[in-house]
């Protein structure tokens, strides 16, 4: 099922062992990566990739996700204009899916399957 990030933030809000997140992008200069807390990228760098890190107060260490840009970035619609802003997204749910597996589960945004189409509802789930 493809739902918003919006939709993600919400369902791990509503859970009492959430304790917050935090992401940003991995960027790179010659053999130099960074994680970068956030989307800035200074003049000079390359964006290489996005990461997360999901806190849950029941668990001693975050979650974390790092995502390569290669794997997603298709060079189209708004992959063109805010590759930060979209790769950052990617790790973020992707954290958080980890960790809320059974409230998040089988649950995707767009940019992580491709330009789909939301189900459109049928008898059978309309109910």
């Amino acid at each position: 099922m493809v739902i918003s990030k919006e939709a993600y933030f919400k369902r791990a809000e509503r859970c009492a062992d959430y304790d917050g997140i935090q992401a940003g992008i991995i960027i790179q200069r010659g053999d130099e990566v960074q994680e970068v807390e956030g989307n800035f990228m200074p003049a000079g760098w390359t964006l290489a990739g996005g990461w997360a890190k999901v806190y849950r107060k029941n668990l001693k260490y975050p979650i974390v996700a790092k995502v390569n840009l290669s794997e997603y970035d298709k060079g189209m619609s708004i992959w063109n204009v805010k590759k930060n802003t979209m790769i950052a997204k990617v790790a973020k749910v992707q954290a958080l899916r980890e960790a809320f597996t059974e409230e998040l589960g089988g649950l995707y945004i767009e940019e992580e399957i491709g330009n789909v189409q939301p189900a459109q509802p049928t008898p059978a789930n309309t109910k």
